[in-house]
């Protein structure tokens, strides 16, 4: 299977540690949006390194997709791998591909490599591999890439009051969600959005201008996905629901966040504010149930104790 399109990439830098400064080697963060076939976005990290007397660089990344590939939503992680000599740019190496077993959702058992090219933007192909059935991989803990033997992830599934709490849980230090609607030609449309979800009671509400293509899409076909992912702390949830739009002044008001007025001339009076309303109806979380301290020690544990399988992830489906 073949994907294309282009991103939007910025880059930061980032304090490397102290073994890596003493090596002379650099830190980047890095923070995508993809458009096209792929429709998410992406964050990771780079190591980058070069030696002064031969002119001789490379890099090594790692970043988390978090996307629609070919209409089917997941995540995976990206390796990139690259080696150039200044003197002989032509001896370029760049190499870019799927982290085996790293594919969650629809992409489980994902496999591929991406090849880039740069023509006044940035473009991307992509040639991939699906199994035939999404039973023929497991949904695996995106935070741990690939559970060595002895591990395993525990299926723990909520619903009513406890999935609305288990929600408000996961998303409290989360500020950032991707929102995934229907275009009319049927395609997934995805773009991230500001939430809150401290008074999260089975619905969530997003801050939209009125005039926005996402509001047409909903209005056209309400099902939406709305997606958080937290890879520090090992969290990520896919949540399922029905969308509409509401502009009730007073709903607006009860909603409204200090940071939307630098988008809003008249605050949450401007006439061209509006409110998304998504009902919940489900969705599937991925949670770490301990540090990486931990889960080490767990499976050494495991080891000299005799035991078969140590928990070290939570996975399960929210029904509201």
């Amino acid at each position: 299977m073949h994907a294309s399109g282009t991103f939007r990439v910025r880059i930061s830098s980032a304090e490397p540690s102290d073994l890596g400064r003493e090596a002379g080697l650099g830190r980047i963060a890095i923070d995508k949006l993809w458009s096209g076939d792929i429709k998410g976005s992406s964050k990771g990290e780079m190591l980058t390194g070069n030696t002064a007397a031969t002119g001789s660089m490379a890099y090594a990344a790692l970043e988390l997709v978090t996307a629609t590939v070919g209409g089917k939503s997941g995540s995976f992680y990206l390796l990139h791998r690259a080696t150039m000599m200044q003197s002989d740019p032509g001896t370029a190496v760049l190499e870019i591909s799927v982290v085996p077993n790293s594919g969650t959702g629809q992409l489980a058992g994902l496999t591929g490599e991406l090849h880039l090219h740069t023509s006044g933007e940035h473009e991307y192909d992509f040639v991939y591999q699906l199994p035939q059935s999404p039973e023929n991989g497991r949904r695996n803990c995106p935070a741990c890439i690939q559970l060595p033997e002895g591990y395993q992830m525990a299926d723990k599934n909520v619903a009513g009051t406890e999935g609305v709490a288990k929600i408000k849980e996961l998303t409290k230090d989360i500020h950032i969600a991707m929102l995934t609607t229907v275009s009319d030609d049927g395609s997934l449309h995805a773009r991230p959005m500001a939430t809150e979800s401290a008074d999260f009671d089975g619905t969530l509400w997003f801050i939209t201008r009125i005039e926005s293509g996402k509001v047409e899409e909903i209005r056209d076909d309400s099902h939406v996905l709305v997606s958080y992912e937290q890879p520090k702390d090992g969290v990520y949830l896919s949540l399922q629901g029905r969308a509409g739009i509401v502009r009730d002044r007073a709903t607006i008001k009860q909603h409204w966040y200090k940071g939307a007025d630098g988008w809003f001339k008249d605050g949450s009076d401007d006439p061209a504010a509006a409110l998304i309303q998504v009902k919940i109806t489900g969705g599937e979380y991925w949670q770490n149930s301990s540090s990486g301290v931990v889960r080490l020690g767990k499976l050494a544990l495991a080891s000299v104790l005799g035991a078969d399988k140590v928990n070290v992830s939570d996975e399960g489906r929210i029904t509201l």
